[in-house]
């Protein structure tokens, strides 16, 4: 009896060809390594369980976060708008600013000081965040045209540059002297935003009206001021030794005079060298006695828009400040 087997050749072919042909590295077996002995952590950390310093790592990311979308809402698409207008223009492009934040990254190892605190540093590249929402702005049609304008001019000198957006999130151990230092600089934020409030409300759009004038007519000026002042650079953030904290911030005139004349839809007279001027305050502050605020469970040791509208608010019901 003969036994033919010639259909079985090629699958024993096709099996010794799968085993012989050089090993994917891509399907390699993977090896547990032992970790390289991380850097001593500050006495006062070593105190708190794991689960903790985790928790107040979190809290350090998503203030960082937060802290990068405020800057990500004030970069220009061109001269007369900012990323902040189309968010307030349009619900669909507010969505596709939070796809964006999936790009940041953290960009260095976190740093856990010896006063209780830990920081983390974030970064975004602006180029991700402008590709994602002129991908929008080129499907959205506005009838005041600002969308228009936009996507017409979706390059800016960041973009150019490659530029990244980072900031330094921070949090800390609850009742420690990095958590009193935390939230005395929340106090010094609102000072300086106050401040600054006081001046920008002295700033004059005409020749006889400043921006409280426009502000006690309009609340929509009190919203729109209220971005500008959230959007305002910190150039400066000092730990004094009596526990205090003192923090610098500046804003463009431009802005104020762009932003206002938007929101108003009037004409105003704007001299050239207004572009290079900025005011600059210095806001003063210590922790408050309320024992739960900012605690390492609390990323929120940034002063939201909300409380930067309110204090403008009682700034313009006061009696303008002397410029």
């Amino acid at each position: 009896m003969r036994i033919s087997i010639p259909r079985l050749i090629p699958s024993v072919s096709l099996a010794v060809s799968l085993f012989s042909v050089s090993p994917n590295p891509a399907f390699a077996a993977v090896k547990p390594t032992e970790a390289a002995e991380a850097p001593a952590l500050p006495e006062v950390w070593q105190k708190v369980p794991a689960q903790q310093r985790l928790m107040a790592l979190r809290a350090a990311e998503v203030d960082a976060t937060r802290l990068l979308v405020e800057r990500i809402m004030g970069i220009h698409l061109n001269s007369d708008s900012t990323v902040r207008d189309l968010v307030l223009a349009n619900d669909t492009i507010k969505g596709s600013l939070s796809a964006s934040i999936k790009g940041v990254t953290t960009t260095e190892r976190p740093e856990y000081l010896a006063d209780g605190r830990v920081q983390v540093v974030r970064a975004v590249k602006v180029q991700q965040v402008i590709e994602v929402l002129s991908k929008v702005v080129r499907e959205e049609h506005m009838a005041d045209g600002v969308i228009k304008k936009i996507s017409d001019s979706q390059k800016t000198e960041f973009v150019t540059r490659n530029e990244k957006l980072d900031v330094v999130g921070s949090s800390a151990i609850p009742n420690s002297e990095g958590h009193l230092k935390i939230k005395a600089k929340r106090a010094a934020e609102v000072d300086a935003y106050r401040k600054l409030g006081e001046r920008l409300m002295g700033v004059k759009i005409t020749s006889d009206t400043t921006v409280r004038d426009l502000a006690l007519k309009n609340d929509e000026v009190v919203k729109s001021m209220s971005g500008v002042l959230k959007g305002a650079d910190v150039t400066a953030i000092q730990f004094q030794k009596d526990g205090s904290c003192e923090v610098t911030m500046q804003v463009k005139l431009s802005d104020v005079i762009r932003t206002v004349t938007r929101v108003i839809k009037g004409k105003t007279h704007m001299e050239d060298s207004i572009e290079a001027k900025s005011i600059s305050e210095t806001g003063t502050g210590v922790a408050s006695n309320d024992p739960g605020a900012g605690s390492s469970g609390d990323a929120g040791s940034d002063v939201t828009e909300v409380q930067v509208s309110e204090t403008l608010r009682r700034v313009v019901s006061e009696a303008p400040a002397n410029n």
